[in-house]
């Protein structure tokens, strides 16, 4: 069975960093200050350059593994079936946060929400994938994985 998803974050929070990016120049060149308003405006494309990458999340479930990637495919993170012994539904806590984490006993990739699937790995490392379809995801990675 092979599945394919792909998780935006939403708009409005990239708006808001956006505004608050803007609002840093204004004030830095209302106060004057050239070294500010050229720090804030690199800034602000460093910023607004991440968001973009990381913006939008895409899972993958083949018959060999699963792939999960932001962006145009990079960063990624790819798991075999014979490398994973269980899998379950997870909600995550929320100061867990967003992008690639670490989290006790493993790494999560996730775009937005709390919702996942965990993975139990062979090297003893758990690896979450954050997703707005948990269920299908779950399912998915059972009848694939045959666990």
């Amino acid at each position: 069975m092979d599945y394919r998803h792909t998780q935006h974050r939403p708009i409005t929070f990239d708006l808001a960093i956006a505004m608050l990016l803007i609002l840093v120049v204004i004030i830095a060149g209302l106060a004057g200050s050239a070294a500010g308003m050229v720090i804030g405006t690199l800034t602000g494309i460093f910023v607004m350059a991440a968001l973009y990458v990381f913006g939008r999340f895409t899972v993958e479930v083949s018959e060999t593994g699963i792939r999960g990637s932001f962006g145009w495919g990079w960063p990624a993170r790819a798991v075999s079936w014979t490398d994973v012994s269980a899998a379950r539904r997870v909600e995550n806590r929320w100061w867990y946060g967003w992008g690639i984490r670490w989290f006790p006993g493993g790494t999560l990739w996730n775009v937005w929400g709390l919702d996942g699937i965990e993975l139990d790995v062979t090297s003893g490392r758990r690896v979450r994938f954050g997703t707005d379809q948990p269920d299908a995801l779950l399912a998915a990675v059972r009848a694939a994985a045959g666990i």
